[in-house]
């Protein structure tokens, strides 16, 4: 690996004795010139900045490093006790990483590994991105587009949409076609954990923070740092937490559980949320500062039902990616069995089409597929009631009965607590039933 280092390669700490060697080679560059020169000629997978090497010199050539190789990931080594200030401009010129003095070689080495610049091995071509979403709909083409400017900025994006319209798979591929696509994409799913045990897994916990935390612990916010930390359903986001988010997102700051000291961490926040956030700022239930933090770039999905026309296609998708992983070859569907996915609601959007789809690929492993392969185990038509003692399946009464208390309750909490469990295990149900959507619609409430 090849490192830039504009600064003095002295300052630099040297490997213990009998450690493992330096897998890198540091070259300096102390001047504009010899800048230029050593961009011209060789490939670097990281710039060092060692910001006090001499007065003034070293964050001139910082600006010129970032507006030549802009690309190019670079960490800075600053003072331990530097002002929060110059840290925020250090970011906003381009620095990723920080170098806090005193430092070692072994964090050096930890340091470059998680910044670099990963190079393709020689003969292998570059993974394409994920594929965004398939649409011929008006609506979600404008959305795609939005996304493909927004993609390869560091702007903050909120995804808004109900469950299953395919927030998660759009994040994945905004991440994917920005600069960032070398380094992490890291999920948190804000509902499915209490606000203790989610805030120990975003920001980490020191030693002996809470009863079980028996050795120190970083958060998913450090293993995103330098890529893309996705915040799904941040509208569950517990008000004790929103203030400690609101800080990564304005001056890129957290502390661990149990500890005072500052840590720095440089991710783009893609969040998603289900819910109507404005609504919810409204009522109290989330801070106005971070709902403006967090929509920078608002992107709403619109859910299948006013998107028939995607229907087609998404199922070739769909049953190409399924035979893929079954290693058959995808069946072709009827007339009549795409008139039948046609009329259906799809009040779980994709998800739900994926998954029936997939339940009838492998439940009638036919060339062709006709209309009793997908009605069999589906979900009551749109309209329908059901009660107690119909001819149905005891999953389906369930559903129907979350279905019609998520509908008529302010929250997933006190929905939670009217069926007796609590509020992670509604989320796994909601996320495996066929609608996930919160609110459900009032047609398929329970009669």
């Amino acid at each position: 690996m090849n490192v830039l280092l504009i600064g003095d390669e002295h300052n630099l700490p040297a490997p213990a004795p009998g450690s493992e060697p330096p897998a890198w080679r540091v070259q300096p560059a102390r001047s504009a010139a010899e800048l230029h020169r050593r961009l011209a000629e060789e490939k670097f997978q990281l710039a060092l900045v060692e910001l006090d090497f001499g007065p003034g010199s070293s964050e001139a050539l910082l600006a010129k490093l970032h507006r030549a190789a802009p690309e190019l990931p670079i960490v800075a080594i600053v003072e331990r006790d530097e002002k929060t200030s110059r840290v925020r401009a250090l970011r906003a010129a381009g620095v990723g990483g920080l170098l806090l003095r005193p430092f070692g070689f072994e964090e050096m080495r930890a340091t470059f590994a998680r910044h670099a610049k990963h190079e393709p091995k020689p003969g292998t071509a570059p993974a394409p991105p994920p594929r965004l979403l398939v649409s011929q709909d008006p609506a979600m083409q404008r959305v795609l587009e939005t996304v493909e400017r927004a993609a390869d900025s560091p702007a903050t994006i909120l995804l808004a949409g109900e469950s299953g319209t395919g927030k998660t798979v759009l994040a994945r591929a905004i991440h994917a076609r920005s600069r960032r696509a070398a380094k992490p994409f890291v999920t948190v799913s804000c509902p499915c954990l209490n606000r203790e045990l989610l805030e120990s897994e975003l920001f980490g916990h020191a030693h002996g923070a809470f009863t079980g935390a028996v050795r120190d612990t970083w958060g998913k916010v450090s293993a995103a740092d330098g890529g893309t930390l996705f915040l799904d359903e941040v509208g569950d986001l517990p008000a004790s937490l929103q203030p400690k988010l609101l800080r990564l997102l304005q001056e890129r700051e957290y502390e661990r559980v149990g500890e005072t000291k500052v840590h720095t961490a440089d991710v783009r926040i893609i969040a998603a949320s289900n819910r109507d956030l404005k609504a919810s700022v409204e009522n109290g239930r989330f801070r106005e500062d971070l709902y403006y933090r967090l929509n920078v770039i608002a992107v709403e999905l619109p859910p299948l039902r006013n998107r028939r026309a995607d229907i087609a296609p998404l199922v070739h998708v769909f049953l190409t990616e399924i035979a893929q992983g079954t290693g058959r070859a995808a069946p072709a569907l009827s007339p009549d069995a795409m008139q039948w996915l046609e009329r259906q609601p799809w009040p779980g959007n994709l998800r739900e089409l994926h998954n029936c789809l997939e339940r009838a690929a492998v439940l009638h492993p036919a060339p062709v597929l006709d209309a009793s392969a997908f009605a069999d185990g589906a979900a009551p038509p749109l309209g329908a009631t059901i009660r107690v003692g119909d001819q149905v399946s005891l999953r389906t009464v369930a559903e129907a009965h979350i279905r019609e208390v998520i509908a008529q309750s302010p929250s997933l909490d006190q929905a939670a607590q009217i069926l007796g469990i609590n509020k992670s295990t509604l989320y796994r149900k909601r996320q495996r039933m066929h609608g996930g959507v919160t609110p459900f619609p009032p047609q398929e409430r329970v009669g």
